[in-house]
């Protein structure tokens, strides 16, 4: 955050002495670092622009303390499975309410960054993962080769569904919430949560293990390195060899300095 700093309007208003504007921008700065950004309809970019993923995200955690004490409760009665399944089910009826109530509103806040807006999908995701796991005790008493067969294709299903949906068109906005993501990451999550398909054993190869350790850093990252290359470098779109080139070496510089972060924050935790 302190970082991105630099390269907002910040020390320019400083310097031109225009303090009514740097009084806006420090408020909005204080937001960021206290992680509430995403509760106010503007300004949730400003500065590094997915901290606003963070700000949701720890209201979801404080959420989840008396949500998994629930859980364990349910866990213990007879027909936990079918309460699980009936909670996914309703949040997704809940959220799909929501969406409709808030499709003439300005839907990238209210569907996508205000913190309650989440909690639908957060729970949904609770209860798919409870749900799951004593599923996959179950099917793992199966044929293994046949099990194998089963959930590669259900895998392939599930990528292919995820990958038509987030590109097909839609004719409203809260459809798009919906259809472009719930509903394909509650089925790609569901399916490979069980992990024992082909794609899932492709995803265990220990470079994507390590990739996948690094995605959270990486996700923190990249707007910073993207915006310092563009600010210093501009942005290559003479020919396509040129954007190629800006990718490539943005992803790169990326993962390099995610792994630095990481490594430094293992280190620490030891």
């Amino acid at each position: 955050m302190l970082f991105s700093v630099g390269y907002s309007s910040i020390p320019n208003l400083v310097a031109l002495h225009s303090f009514k504007a740097l009084k806006v921008s420090l408020i909005q700065l204080l937001k960021c670092l206290l992680l509430i950004q995403s509760w106010f309809p503007s300004w949730y970019f400003a500065f590094n622009g997915v901290g606003w993923f963070l700000s949701t995200i720890m209201f979801l955690y404080v959420l989840n303390l008396p949500l998994r004490a629930l859980a364990t409760q349910l866990k213990k009665t007879k027909n936990a499975n079918c309460y699980f399944a009936i909670i996914a089910i309703f949040c997704y009826g809940i959220t799909t309410l929501y969406c409709y109530l808030t499709r003439n509103a300005n839907v990238e806040f209210f569907q996508y960054i205000l913190p309650v807006s989440r909690i639908g999908e957060y729970i949904c995701g609770m209860a798919l993962g409870y749900l799951s796991f004593p599923l996959m005790i179950k099917i793992k008493e199966n044929d293994k080769s046949l099990i194998m067969v089963i959930f590669s294709l259900l895998e392939m299903l599930a990528v292919g569904l995820w990958v038509y949906n987030m590109y097909s068109p839609m004719e409203t906005a809260w459809h798009c919430r919906l259809l472009h993501w719930f509903i394909p990451n509650c089925i790609l999550i569901m399916i490979f949560s069980f992990g024992l398909g082909i794609v899932s054993k492709i995803f265990k190869l220990e470079i994507l293990r390590y990739l996948g350790d690094l995605s959270f850093e990486c996700f923190l990252i990249h707007p910073i390195i993207v915006h310092v290359y563009t600010s210093l470098c501009g942005i290559s779109v003479i020919c396509k060899l040129g954007n190629l080139f800006s990718i490539c070496f943005c992803i790169l510089l990326t993962v390099m300095s995610a792994a630095l972060v990481s490594k430094s924050k293992i280190k620490m935790a030891s």
